[in-house]
C-alpha cells in the first residue's frame, strides 16, 4: 500500500504544479467563480486522508477522498493531513451519520477511545472554507458543550483548536418519509428503521392524548359490529312475572340498537366509545317485576361525544316507560331532549362495589367507556352504553400516569343468546363471552434520553379479577428497542395480556421524539363447546343438528345454542403504572 500511496502522492503533485504554472501564465482566462472552483479541485488533490483497519495506523487501509461517504469494515486509526478536517460518526442512515461523532484535525493513532469499534460514516473537508472561516473542532464551556462550527479567523493567528478531540452527545437519525419497520422477536420488537408516524397514525395518538385520555379502547383496530335485533327482558320478579310467565308474555322487545341518524351504510350498529364528566354512579337494586342490580355509571359526554344524544333516538313516551313509570309513582312524561347518557354493566357484587368505590372518587372529573350504543325503551329512549364492557380513566403522579382499566363480561346474562333477540334480522349477541378488551397506550420518548434517562416503563398491577383467560407464557417483559437500547418496557406480572408495539414512529416535525402505542389484549369469561349435537322438539318430532367441533356460536341455529354451548361471565380490574426516573415524558394526560 505505501508504495502506491508515494506513487500517488508524486502524480498529485505534478499536476497540481502544472494546473498552478497555467492559472499564474494566464489569469485573465479564469473568473472568481472558476478560481473559487479551481481551489476546491485542488483542494482533492493534496495530502489523503488514510484510515487503518487497526490501532497505530496497521492493518488494511483505505485512502479517502474529500465529501461524505459510508465506512464499510473496522476503522481504528486515521491519518489526517495539516489542513484537513476528519468528522466520524458511530451510525449511518439515508440521511448521513448520526449517533456519537468527533472531529479530528490530526492523526490519530486510537479511534476506539472515542467512539470504540463503531465507526460506519466519514465526512471529509478543509479546516478552511471558500468564504475564509475556520473551523473550530467540538469544545465545552462552563460545562457546556459546543458543537464544531466555523469561525472567523482569530486576530494574530491564534489556533482555536489546542483542544484534544471531544465526543459529541448521540445525534438523532435523520428524519425519514418512509414508515418505521419494527422486527419483533418473541418479546422485543426491535426499530429496524425510523420513519415518522404516517399520517392516519398521528391523527390517532393526537385522539388518544387530547380527547381519550391517552387511550384507544377496543375500537383501536376499527369498529366493532353488534347484532341489528333487539334485546328481550325477562318480567321474571315476584308475582306478576310469574303470571306472565305462566301465560307465555314475559319477554318484551326493550334494549335496541342504535344507528346514527341518516346513516344508510349496509352496516351501521356498532359498539362506542363515550368520553364525559361522571355526575354519578350506583348500584340499582330491583328485586320485583322487572329485576336490575347494574351498576349505573351517569356520564355527560364531552363535546366530541355529544352525538352520542344528539344523533340517536329522541326522548318518546312508550307503553313501557308508562308502566314503569305509573308503578314506581313518578310522573307520566318524558324529558325534551337528553343531557346525559347511562352506561350500565352487571357484574359479581365484589367487581361491582370495587369499580363503584374506584368512580365514587372520580365524580366530576374524565370517564371513558366502550360498549354497545343503544337505547332503552322501559326509560324514555334514554341513549346508554350498555353493556359497558369497558372503562378507563387515568391521573397524572410525580413520576409518570398511573392508567385503571376495566373489562367485564356482563353478568346479567341477558346479552349472551340469540334467542333472547327479536323484532330484526341479524343475530349476534352484544356481550357474549368471551369479552376481549383491547387498550393501546399512548407513549412518547425522546431518543436523546436514551443513555440519559432509564427506559420508559409500564407495570400492571391487579386489583380484582375472575375467569380472566390465560396465555401461556406471556408474564416477560415485553421491549421496544432502538439502536440497541430500550426505549420502552411493558411488564404485565401475570400471564393475562398479549402485548404489541404499533403506530411506532417520530413525531411529525421531529428528529428525537418517538411516540406510538402499546396495544394490550386480554380477555375475560369463557365459552365452552360441551356437545357436537343439539335436538329441536316438534311436538312428537324431535331433528337432530350436527355442530362440529370448533364452530363459532353465532352460526349455530339458536334453538339448540343453549344445548350445545357453555357460557359463564368474567372481569378484570387492574392498573398500569408508567414510570421513567429522571425527566419524564412531555406527555401528560391527567385529571380533565
Amino acid at each position: 500500500m505505501s508504495v502506491f500511496y508515494s506513487v500517488g502522492r508524486v502524480v498529485m503533485k505534478i499536476l497540481t504544479a502544472m494546473l498552478l504554472a497555467v492559472i499564474i501564465l494566464t489569469p485573465e482566462l479564469f473568473s472568481q467563480t472558476q478560481l473559487q472552483k479551481t481551489h476546491k479541485m485542488l483542494a482533492t488533490f493534496g495530502p489523503s486522508v488514510v484510515v487503518y483497519e487497526d490501532v497505530n495506523f496497521g492493518g488494511a487501509s483505505q485512502t479517502m477522498a474529500m465529501g461524505k461517504s459510508n465506512l464499510t469494515g473496522k476503522i481504528s486509526s486515521v491519518k489526517v493531513p495539516q489542513g484537513t478536517v476528519v468528522y466520524l460518526y458511530e451510525f449511518a442512515d439515508d440521511g448521513g451519520g448520526y449517533g456519537r461523532s468527533v472531529d479530528l484535525m490530526e492523526d490519530c493513532p486510537d479511534v476506539t477511545k472515542y467512539l470504540g469499534n463503531n465507526v460506519a460514516y466519514i465526512d471529509v473537508f478543509s479546516s478552511k472554507n471558500t468564504q475564509g472561516l475556520i473551523w473550530v473542532r467540538n469544545k465545552t464551556e462552563n460545562g457546556q458543550f459546543i458543537s464544531g462550527h466555523w469561525e472567523r479567523e482569530r486576530a494574530g493567528g491564534q489556533n482555536p483548536n489546542s483542544s484534544e478531540p471531544l465526543v459529541s452527545p448521540p445525534l438523532p437519525a435523520h428524519v425519514s418519509n418512509a414508515p418505521t419497520v419494527l422486527d419483533v422477536n418473541d418479546a422485543v420488537t426491535n426499530i429496524k428503521s425510523l420513519g415518522v408516524q404516517q399520517t392516519g397514525e398521528a391523527l390517532i395518538w393526537e385522539h388518544s392524548v387530547n380527547d381519550q385520555m391517552g387511550i384507544i379502547g377496543s375500537d383501536f383496530r376499527g369498529s366493532e359490529e353488534i347484532g341489528s335485533a333487539a334485546f328481550e327482558r325477562e318480567f321474571t320478579g315476584g308475582l306478576e312475572g310469574k303470571v306472565l310467565d305462566f301465560f307465555g308474555a314475559s319477554n318484551i322487545n326493550f334494549w335496541y340498537p342504535q344507528k346514527e341518524t341518516n346513516d344508510h351504510r349496509d352496516i351501521v350498529y356498532f359498539k362506542r366509545t363515550l368520553v364525559g364528566k361522571l355526575n354519578e354512579v350506583h348500584q340499582a337494586g330491583i328485586d320485583d317485576i322487572l329485576p336490575d342490580h347494574d351498576l349505573n355509571i351517569v356520564v355527560e359526554p364531552n363535546e366530541k361525544y355529544q352525538y352520542l344524544i344528539t344523533r340517536g333516538h329522541s326522548p318518546e313516551l312508550t307503553e313501557i316507560t308508562k308502566i314503569g313509570l305509573e308503578n314506581s309513582g313518578e310522573a307520566v312524561e318524558c324529558p325534551d331532549h337528553f343531557t346525559e347518557l347511562e352506561a350500565e354493566i352487571d357484574s359479581r357484587n365484589e367487581a361491582k362495589d370495587q369499580l363503584e368505590q374506584m368512580l365514587k372518587g372520580r365524580l366530576e372529573n374524565t370517564v371513558c367507556l366502550y360498549g354497545p350504543w343503544i337505547y332503552d325503551k322501559g326509560h324514555c329512549c334514554q341513549p346508554e352504553i350498555h353493556p359497558a364492557e369497558e372503562v378507563w380513566w387515568s391521573e397524572n403522579n410525580p413520576g409518570g400516569n398511573k392508567y385503571y382499566f376495566s373489562v367485564i363480561c356482563d353478568a346479567s346474562k341477558r346479552y349472551w343468546w340469540k334467542d333472547q333477540m327479536d323484532d330484526g334480522t341479524k343475530l349476534k349477541p352484544w356481550g357474549a363471552p368471551p369479552i376481549t378488551g383491547r387498550f393501546a397506550i399512548a407513549f412518547q420518548k425522546k431518543i436523546n434520553q436514551i443513555t440519559l434517562t432509564p427506559t420508559l416503563k409500564y407495570d400492571v398491577t391487579n386489583i380484582k379479577a375472575y375467569n380472566v383467560i390465560e396465555y401461556p407464557n406471556a408474564d416477560k417483559s415485553y421491549d421496544l428497542v432502538y439502536q440497541g437500547k430500550t426505549l420502552v418496557s411493558f411488564s404485565p406480572h401475570n400471564d393475562a395480556f398479549k402485548v404489541s408495539y404499533e403506530n411506532v414512529g417520530l413525531a411529525p416535525g421531529t428528529s428525537d421524539i418517538v411516540r406510538g402505542f402499546i396495544v394490550i389484549e386480554t380477555s375475560v369469561g369463557t365459552c365452552t363447546q360441551v356437545a357436537t349435537e343439539g335436538a329441536i322438539i316438534n311436538g312428537t318430532s324431535v331433528t337432530k343438528i350436527n355442530v362440529p367441533e370448533g364452530t363459532d356460536p353465532v352460526q349455530v341455529d339458536q334453538r339448540v345454542e343453549r344445548q350445545v354451548f357453555e357460557k359463564v361471565e368474567g372481569y378484570y380490574l387492574f392498573s398500569v403504572t408508567q414510570s421513567e426516573p429522571g425527566p419524564v415524558s412531555t406527555m401528560t394526560t391527567g385529571n380533565q
